[in-house]
């Protein structure tokens, strides 16, 4: 079944948890008994790993708990001082994190929703189920990056407002009357056009779910550079990599609002 998604998707945004061999050092793996690997797209990344000759352990480009970087210059404004060098390979296209799926169980599990969604594994390789953190049971274990609760956090105190998009909408609104009307500035992200309030508060952050998903964590470090106190934001529909995009706006934000 990995061989499966390798020929399928790689290189692309899946990661694939195996069980490691006697080759991989302990010190990549946290001294876990697996081994998190995947093939980028991004074509400097590619030729970083050839002229390597070795695999390459990296970690995150950016503080923990933070957005997720997808430009040169958002690893900069996390890392500036802390590294020598940084290889720019343009922005990035997918905008959200790889899948992370886990093939040491007797049914594959997805640890983290991202660019691949489940819906396009299962039709490679038959039944998926996802880790009960992500469908709403408690877990004390964390077996991939962005498990934990609290992640992908902007300064910005972020209210995601879910239900019908009309009744989304008016919620939206009477929020940012209250929170302005209290000395706050508030930014608003939509992949709705229509929502009448002041243009200049609303980060449009796209129709499809791949616009949404390439634009989500610069929307978010948008608003830290601004200076905003809070970002309400719009919620999606969970199909495809609507899952992986709000399971993303789950852990930033603060207060969830369900209308």
């Amino acid at each position: 079944r990995a061989n499966r998604i390798i020929k399928k998707f790689w290189p692309g945004p899946v990661t694939l948890v195996l069980k490691k061999s006697k080759i991989v050092p302990k010190i990549t793996t946290g001294g876990l008994s697996t081994v998190a690997v995947r093939m980028p797209r991004n074509n400097v990344a590619l030729a970083l790993i050839r002229k390597s000759g070795l695999p390459i352990a990296a970690p995150s480009a950016n503080i923990s708990g933070r957005p997720s970087p997808t430009t040169a210059t958002h690893v900069k404004d996390d890392l500036d001082g802390k590294i020598k060098l940084i290889l720019d390979g343009g922005s990035t296209k997918i905008g959200i994190e790889s899948t992370v799926i886990d093939m040491t169980q007797s049914n594959p599990m997805i640890l983290r929703p991202g660019g691949i969604s489940k819906e396009s594994i299962e039709n490679e390789i038959g039944k998926v189920l996802f880790h009960n953190s992500l469908i709403g049971i408690d877990s004390k274990i964390y077996r991939s990056p962005g498990m934990k609760y609290r992640h992908y956090s902007p300064k910005a105190h972020v209210m995601l407002v879910e239900g019908p998009e009309n009744d989304a909408k008016s919620k939206i609104i009477q929020l940012t009357e209250k929170l302005e009307a209290e000395g706050k500035k508030v930014s608003i992200m939509s992949a709705s056009k229509s929502l009448k309030v002041n243009s200049e508060k609303i980060q449009y952050m796209g129709r499809s779910l791949e616009t949404i998903a390439r634009n989500l964590f610069a929307n978010l470090r948008q608003a830290d550079k601004n200076n905003m106190d809070v970002i309400i934001v719009q919620g999606i529909q969970y199909n495809k990599i609507g899952f992986a995009i709000m399971n993303r706006l789950k852990k930033a934000a603060i207060t969830n609002i369900r209308v």
